[in-house]
C-alpha cells in the first residue's frame, strides 16, 4: 500500500488524520514519536510509514507499509545564486541539463527534500547529501507547487485531493 494525500488549508496532523480514517479507518490519530533526527513515526502502529510536509496553502501526506519521504514547495521566485549554493556540483549540472530555470530547481529540491525525509536525515547536511537514484521517485506537479514521493515502491499516479473541513474531525 501506498498512498498520497494532499489539502489546501488543513494542518499536517489533520490531514494525517483524514487519510488515515481513508486507508485505515482510525478515527482517532495515533500517538507521534520522533527519531533523533526528527522523523515522525508512530510507536504503536510500526506497519504504518507517514510522512509529511507543507507549503503554503498545501500540505501532503504519505502513507504506506514501506519507508516514504515527501516534499511539496510553492514555486516562487529564489535569488537566481541558490541553486549553485543549495545544490551539488552533480545537482547543479542536472540542474543545469534541465533548463535551469524554476522548475528544473524545483524538481531537483523536491527530490532531494523528500529522499533527506525518507532517510530521516538531518536538514543540516542537505547539501552534501547525495540522492540514491535506487529508490523510487514520483514527481507531482500543477502550476503552483512541485512535489515529489521517495519510497522503494513506485508512487501512485496523482494526489488524492481531500477536502473534507477540519470540523468533521
Amino acid at each position: 500500500m501506498l498512498k498520497l494525500f494532499g489539502a489546501m488549508h488543513l494542518s499536517s496532523r489533520e490531514l494525517l488524520q483524514l487519510a488515515l480514517r481513508r486507508t485505515h479507518g482510525n478515527l482517532t490519530l495515533p500517538g507521534i514519536a520522533y527519531t533523533s533526527h526528527g522523523k515522525p513515526y508512530f510507536p504503536n502502529l510500526p506497519e504504518i510509514h507517514f510522512n509529511l510536509s507543507h507549503s503554503g496553502v498545501y500540505t501532503l501526506c504519505a502513507l504506506s507499509s514501506h519507508c516514504v519521504g515527501v516534499d511539496i514547495e510553492i514555486i516562487k521566485t529564489r535569488k537566481t545564486q541558490l541553486p549553485q549554493y543549495a545544490l551539488t556540483e552533480k545537482e547543479y549540472t542536472e540542474y543545469l541539463s534541465l533548463g535551469g530555470d524554476l522548475a528544473s530547481f524545483y524538481h531537483i529540491w523536491t527530490k532531494k527534500e523528500a529522499y533527506v525525509k525518507f532517510n530521516g536525515q538531518s536538514i543540516v547536511s542537505f547539501k552534501n547529501t547525495e540522492i540514491d537514484n535506487t529508490l523510487q521517485y514520483s514527481h507531482y506537479t500543477q502550476a503552483n507547487f512541485k512535489a515529489c514521493l521517495c519510497s522503494t515502491l513506485p508512487g501512485p499516479v496523482s494526489i488524492v485531493w481531500l477536502t473534507e473541513s477540519p470540523s468533521a474531525l
